[in-house]
């Protein structure tokens, strides 16, 4: 039995002796990597030959990412370079290795090019240059070397160094003939923002540069820096796209209708700018993809880059707070969440104090009228929040899985006290919107995209009377069900083919309730879509011709009409300078906003959504017309677009009248001729422009009188212009608008058989005074380690502290017999900030 446990203790140490030996054998250094790379998502360059004959022990997979690549250089004497935080570089400790840099360039703007990559001439890949344009390779010093460079907004090169060269070269790349979605594409006004040559605008808000008045990219505040975009009462949620209004306009987020676009009744946009974003706008030629809009399509797409590493950010500004994170779980699976939230129901700062006084100003709620013995106070609390959450998947090597959902609220709450009475007003405005898409690429000329989705939109309000205590209770509430399936199928490198089905169910509901006398009207309206559509894209094999022509068909029941709405776009470069293009459209709309009473939903958010019926609103319907030419050489870009519009179907209720019009319910059309005019120049450090817009607007209603008359949200003449200075990580803007003022109508008192009336002068025949403003801002950023960073900004909106009246219009009052004159200003001298943490 003893001679057995000696036996057994020999054999466990024998075991035990040989792990250790086991542990240390040695494997390739280019396994290593391989495992390291997989371990923590990033990635190695090297040159094959290098490291090919190099072993080493394999580190322990638990260990942390530096003591690794510190394990690998202690081991085989090879040294890693750090390029970015996801890229790094394996030099071999070879004597007859030089090291070779460079630094790349916009050879347009001269702005650095980060993230291009640097490639052997073999086809290894080498590095990527950082946020200066700076890379460095090593490579033989033997004689001569050569290197290619590629980037996916700039043209490939080919880069040359002497043998054993110790200067760093420096390189410009051609950025004009860059293609996105098979698209050229030029940079258009600012950093982030790209004219392409299919008649729209595509904006990448994280890549924006700098500009005037604003501390992050809000994507609605940035598309009105846009020539032929603009607010006559600097909101948001009032954008309009030559001459028409703002429920013209489609907003589609991840491919989902959006029915409600800003927080704060609007001030601010609702999506969230911690997201990723790519944004298409158009404004005439749109595609055949798009439909129910009779002014611009602006396509929202928020699904972050699989290849991206895990990244997060938390940030304050003025008026709230917010947080995300993208974390990529694996190689096939990310998920994201975006929240904000302001705080100004604790926290009042001058921010939100200049917003409340722009938005609350003469409305009845927060300055309530009553008896003169009687004194009243109000007291408000106002919040806002948006939360969304997004899953990818990748599923197999042809398919990608997109979940999308977004929540918005935004809640009023008044308390009107006296010493006798309490009242309460509440005014609710929220949204939700779920999506499920999928991509799949079934070759490579053909790809399709199914998407399901839902959306809701609900605007409440409940407003309490102090002298009679009698309740009023409005409710809109839209409901938006559908899906479509988009095919695109790549004929060959000139021809391209796209078709689908889109299929949709949209609901409406009104309704105002009063408690005492009851009182209930309430009414549901249903419409249901089904459209074909098809488009053909042709590209001659220069280059210099593109033509783009679409068609959509649409049935809506019940109202059992056929529309069919032709599309076309046709672009001709004359050389890489000049170019001329021309755009053409016919489009519909069924949904709209009007309203029928100033007073509805606390006279805040008085517009509802209401579906055409044919009759009292019937179909919208537009024409649009444009052509323009572009200017592009060593930082200069010049733009000119002419454009004719008319849209049929229009009712007077949706045109926000406020005078003798203003309880008419009649339909007609407007139309608008109207040009844009863009000068731009940047160098590296500098970035100015100055546009400039012309529209003439004018309504045809033949039941009024005049049937002919200014349109209400004309701006005849509009000029913006802006520089922007990047030093260091400093980045500096300052730019202004100024523009014609808004056509009102003005009244006067009359007196006809003891009574006293109100008379109207012509429709829109008088304007505000003039509107200017300038706005700054500026901002800082610091590395606070290898993979994280604090940003700081400071905007202030009209800095001069200019009065701009933004509205007019006269009433009666009743109970002092004379003529009650309504004014709104523009904000005062507004200041902003932003801090946010990025890792």
């Amino acid at each position: 039995m003893k001679n057995k446990s000696h036996v057994w203790l020999l054999f466990f140490g024998v075991i035990l002796w040989g792990l250790p030996v086991c542990a240390q054998q040695t494997v390739s250094l280019r396994f290593v990597l391989d495992k390291i790379s997989e371990w923590h998502q990033v990635k190695f360059n090297f040159l094959e030959d290098d490291i090919a004959e190099i072993t080493l022990p394999l580190p322990d997979y638990k260990s942390a990412f530096s003591d690794q690549l510190t394990h690998i250089e202690t081991q085989t004497g090879v040294h890693i370079e750090r390029v970015n935080d996801r890229y790094f570089t394996v030099v071999a400790p070879n004597k007859n290795k030089h090291k070779y840099c460079g630094y790349l360039f916009d050879n347009d703007t001269h702005v650095p090019v980060e993230s291009a990559s640097i490639t052997y001439f073999t086809g290894t890949v080498g590095t990527v240059t950082n946020k200066d344009g700076y890379f460095e390779l090593w490579a033989s010093a033997n004689g001569a070397v050569s290197f290619k460079i590629s980037h996916l907004n700039y043209e490939k090169k080919v880069v040359g160094f002497h043998a054993n060269q110790i200067t760093c070269g420096t390189f410009y790349l051609n950025a004009h003939v860059q293609k996105l979605d098979e698209v050229k594409t030029f940079r258009y006004l600012t950093q982030g923002i790209y004219k392409r040559n299919d008649g729209s605008l595509k904006m990448i808000p994280n890549r924006l540069g700098l500009l005037p008045g604003m501390v992050e990219p809000d994507v609605l505040q940035t598309l009105q820096q846009l020539p032929g975009i603009q607010s006559v009462d600097e909101s948001v949620s009032a954008m309009n796209v030559r001459g028409g209004t703002h429920d013209q306009n489609l907003f589609l987020w991840n491919g989902i209708r959006l029915f409600q676009t800003s927080h704060f009744f609007g001030m601010i946009s609702m999506i969230n700018p911690s997201l990723p974003q790519s944004i298409s706008i158009y404004k005439n030629g749109t595609s055949a993809l798009f439909g129910e809009s009779v002014s611009s399509s602006i396509d929202i797409n928020t699904h972050p880059s699989f290849a991206k590493n895990s990244t997060h950010s938390v940030g304050i500004n003025g008026i709230s707070a917010d947080a995300y994170s993208s974390t990529k779980l694996n190689d096939r699976n990310r998920i994201t969440f975006a929240v904000r939230r302001s705080f100004t129901d604790y926290l009042a700062l001058p921010t939100y104090a200049k917003y409340r006084d722009k938005v609350f100003q003469n409305f009845a709620v927060t300055t309530p009228s009553i008896s003169d013995n009687s004194r009243a106070s109000t007291a408000e609390k106002f919040y806002f929040y948006d939360f969304t959450a997004q899953w990818q998947a990748q599923l197999g090597k042809k398919h990608q899985l997109f979940t999308d959902a977004l929540l918005v609220k935004n809640n009023l709450t008044v308390d009107k006290v006296t010493t006798e009475k309490v009242g309460s007003a509440l005014l609710s405005q929220q949204s939700a919107a779920v999506g499920l898409q999928c991509q799949s690429q079934w070759t490579k000329a053909y790809k399709s995209t199914f998407l399901g989705y839902y959306s809701q939109y609900k605007l409440e309000s409940v407003n309490e009377s102090l002298l009679s205590l009698q309740r009023l209770n409005q409710v809109n509430k839209v409901s938006d069900f559908g899906f479509q399936w988009n095919n695109i199928y790549q004929w060959n490198r000139q021809f391209q083919l796209a078709g689908g089905w889109q299929q949709q169910v949209v609901s409406v509901l009104n309704s105002d309730e009063i408690n005492s006398p009851f009182y209930l009207r309430s009414n549901t309206n249903v419409l249901k879509s089904y459209t074909a559509f098809a488009e053909g894209t042709y590209q001659s094999t220069n280059e210099k011709h593109r033509l783009q022509l679409g068609v959509r068909n649409t049935f809506f029941d019940p109202l059992a009409t056929f529309s069919i709405e032709p599309r076309f776009q046709y672009n001709y470069a004359f050389d890489k300078v000049w170019s001329f293009e021309l755009l053409g459209e016919k489009k519909t709309q069924t949904l709209s906003q009007t309203i029928d009473l100033q007073q509805d939903f606390l006279g805040i958010e008085k517009h509802r959504w209401i579906i055409a019926n044919n009759q009292s609103n019937p179909i919208q319907v537009s024409k649009q017309l444009s052509v323009g030419c572009h200017f592009r050489k060593n930082g200069w870009l010049f733009t000119s677009e002419l454009f004719y519009k008319k849209v049929d179907g229009i009712a007077t209720a949706s045109q926000g009248f406020q005078n003798q019009f203003e309880k008419y319910h009649e339909t007609g059309s407007y139309r608008v001729l109207g040009t844009e005019l863009l000068l731009l120049k940047s160098t590296e450090r500098v970035n100015t422009w100055i546009s400039y817009c012309y529209n003439d607007n004018q309504y045809e209603f033949d039941p009024l009188n005049p049937p002919v008359f200014t349109n209400n949200y004309q701006v005849r003449h509009h000029i913006s212009w802006a520089i922007s200075y990047d030093v260091h990580q400093w980045k500096l803007a300052v730019g202004g608008k100024w523009h014609t003022g808004k056509p009102i109508t003005t009244a006067q008192l009359i007196q006809s058989n003891g009574t006293n009336q109100l008379v109207y002068s012509a429709p829109n025949s008088d304007q505000l005074p003039l509107f200017f403003q300038v706005n700054a801002s500026v901002s800082r950023q610091w590395a606070l380690t290898d993979r994280s960073q604090l940003k700081a900004g400071f905007s202030v909106l009209n800095i001069l502290n200019n009065t701009n009246k933004i509205n007019q219009y006269d009433r009666f009052n009743a109970s002092t017999g004379a003529i009650e004159r309504v004014e709104q200003y523009a904000l005062a001298f507004t200041p902003n900030f932003n801090v946010s943490l990025l890792f």
